[in-house]
């Protein structure tokens, strides 16, 4: 975990040298030894043949984002994760992008925290596993997850977009509320994380169990 924290300490340098941020901005409020919920997970999925799914319908993870500041995803060999292409949210429909499995790579995508975070200039990825399309995808899956978030106790203070990022910071802060919390909000990262869980443990309760119910 150490080092998946390291590295994500990395990528929040380079962030806050883009946003215009002093280098550590970022990296101080995600100190590895305060209280926090950043996690390693085990992804599994298990082998499935084609009478148990019908790609047109079933999804072995459906479509969802991670809710803390970036998740590093480390796969095996076998294909099946698809990402939505951020321009095509708005019509003429979603475009679904299969991402290619590299070797000895390392897939980040950026969760909603960071998203509200940065006042939206940082997008986080909408991502989903398809059902298998090909014998090689049919495989057990197995796949491990970094989820970093930042201590539990700081406050996520919205940062103010600054005119030369190209964004219009009203609207930025109005598409917010997607996440279900207004824009102006002032959370914690842990008040963050329980108010992004409530809604899906309630919605999961509410819905039928299906195969692959987890997270990517």
């Amino acid at each position: 975990m150490k080092s998946c924290h390291a590295l994500g300490a990395k990528l929040l340098e380079s962030f806050a040298l883009d946003m215009g941020l002093a280098t550590d901005f970022f990296t101080s409020k995600h100190n590895y030894d305060q209280q926090q919920s950043s996690v390693l997970r085990l992804l599994y999925y298990p082998s499935i043949n084609s009478n148990e799914f019908s790609s047109n319908t079933n999804m072995r993870a459906g479509s969802h984002s991670d809710y803390g500041t970036c998740t590093f995803l480390f796969q095996k060999d076998i294909g099946g994760l698809q990402i939505l292409l951020p321009s095509t949210l708005s019509d003429p429909g979603p475009t679904w992008l299969d991402v290619p499995v590299i070797e000895d790579g390392i897939l980040v995508n950026v969760g909603d925290l960071f998203d509200f975070w940065t006042g939206g200039k940082f997008k986080s990825t909408q991502h989903r596993v398809v059902a298998p399309r090909t014998a090689a995808e049919a495989q057990g899956r197995f796949s491990i997850a970094y989820f970093l978030h930042p201590a539990d106790s700081e406050r996520l203070v919205q940062i103010p977009l600054e005119s030369d990022t190209g964004l219009d910071a009203k609207d930025e802060r109005s598409a917010l509320r997607r996440f279900g919390i207004p824009a102006d909000a002032e959370l914690t990262a842990k008040e963050w994380l329980l108010r992004r869980l409530g809604p899906t443990y309630s919605e999961r309760k509410a819905a039928p169990t299906q195969m692959g119910d987890v997270v990517a």
